[in-house]
């Protein structure tokens, strides 16, 4: 099976101060992975590294056995976590996962069926297509 994600010997470094150092590793299909460590450990510098707002030293980032470039990264999504949402936002989760797509439409293109109907799949993948119209504010983090 290959790996959907891969890593090789990816290194970052911010001036002088190394922050990651040779990271290695695959993440196969249907796989699940916590990244947990203490605050300025580099889990969002690891995380950047994948959605392309970490810029690498040295080694390479795969998606699907492409290196991950501007054009791989279309095909990616990061949902940020925001501990200060208010819960009276005006902003359902399905306008928030729609919000994903917007990265091959472009700022004027607005969402389609198509789009609507990828967002409620991947709502339906992890579980949550029943909280679809709950302002998202009143999620929990996890």
């Amino acid at each position: 099976m290959n790996a959907m994600v891969s890593f090789q010997n990816a290194s970052v470094s911010f001036g002088q101060r190394q922050i990651l150092h040779d990271i290695t590793f695959n993440i196969y299909p249907n796989e699940f992975w916590t990244l947990i460590g203490k605050n300025g450990t580099g889990k969002s510098t690891l995380l950047g590294l994948f959605n392309g707002l970490t810029p690498l030293k040295s080694g390479t980032v795969h998606y699907k056995g492409e290196i991950v470039t501007p054009k791989v990264r279309q095909k990616i999504a990061h949902v940020f976590q925001a501990t200060d949402l208010d819960p009276k936002m005006p902003l359902t989760v399905f306008e928030a996962v729609l919000a994903g797509t917007y990265g091959k439409l472009g700022l004027i293109k607005r969402a389609g069926k198509r789009e609507k109907a990828i967002a409620m799949k991947s709502l339906e993948s992890v579980g949550l297509s029943a909280l679809a119209n709950r302002p998202i504010g009143q999620l929990s983090e996890g």
